[in-house]
């Protein structure tokens, strides 16, 4: 059995003043990291290049991938891997004419990496899915919600951990084959002082839209037990609450699955894809 401790954090790490405290908030989330020491670490919104260098910079123990281009981290997506990774890619979603501005200029996806633990492959999906309190624009939510649980699918075992931006409900369908938490726990908070903060004292004005939008999923043909969930509220380090999940898989040697079928592919070493993934 591989038991496998992954930890996952929408970071709020946008441009001050749209968000703030973003270097103390940063570095109790470094020493979070350090007390855990989880084997896997799935961030979302760290859309600066500085934050992406200063946690290369403060957790030298893990590998970091990201999708950086001169400016900026341009998904906001970023892994850290304990283990060293063996393929990587970065999946873009079409971009449509009706997603709001904002959401045209970030580009969203997924972050798929492959690593090894105790002789098993293992492949890990980073993803944050568009954002809209307009309910007519679910649709683009749904899409992409399905393009993240059909790569999630092509390989056993995958773990999906991120923000899927979408009441559970709304696709619990969508999930039904995959292994789930035995509760969607509360991440966004009306408790949490910084959803009335900055920017979101905007968004918020009328309270919080979904409390529960960060999930850990699985694709695991023979699961040992259900996903262990818990829910990080102390140090508060982002406007969502991190979630730290155990999951534990069969021992064995898992098929390699080819990641090719992507638009954006990397199957490189970690050193050139770290070079090709500047170029997204």
């Amino acid at each position: 059995m591989v038991t496998l401790k992954i930890l996952t954090a929408n970071m709020w790490l946008l441009p001050p003043p749209t968000s703030i405290n973003n270097q103390e908030r940063l570095d109790n989330f470094i020493n979070l990291v350090k007390k855990l020491d989880p084997d896997a670490i799935n961030l979302q919104e760290v859309w600066l290049n500085k934050y992406v260098n200063y946690l290369k910079k403060k957790l030298l123990r893990y590998h970091v991938i990201n999708t950086s281009s001169l400016f900026y981290n341009k998904s906001g997506l970023v892994t850290l891997l304990k283990h060293k990774p063996i393929k990587v890619e970065f999946h873009k979603f079409d971009i449509k004419n009706d997603l709001d501005p904002v959401e045209r200029i970030a580009s969203k996806g997924f972050l798929r990496t492959q690593f090894s633990k105790g002789g098993s492959l293992i492949n890990l999906i980073n993803t944050h899915v568009y954002q809209s309190f307009d309910e007519s624009k679910l649709k683009i939510k749904l899409s992409q919600i399905e393009e993240v649980i059909k790569k999630s699918k092509a390989a056993n075992p995958t773990i999906i951990a991120g923000d899927l931006n979408v009441f559970p409900e709304k696709i619990s369908k969508l999930v039904d084959q995959l292994q789930k938490e035995l509760e969607v726990p509360v991440t966004y908070s009306e408790n949490n002082a910084y959803a009335h903060k900055a920017v979101n004292i905007i968004l918020n004005r009328d309270g919080v839209y979904n409390e529960r939008p960060n999930r850990v999923l699985a694709n695991i043909k023979k699961p040992i037990s259900p996903i262990k969930l818990k829910v990080i509220k102390n140090p508060l380090v982002s406007d969502h609450f991190p979630l730290l999940a155990e999951i534990k898989l069969p021992r064995g040697k898992y098929i390699k699955t080819s990641l090719s079928k992507s638009k954006k592919i990397l199957m490189t070493p970690k050193s050139i894809a770290k070079k090709i993934l500047k170029k997204i």
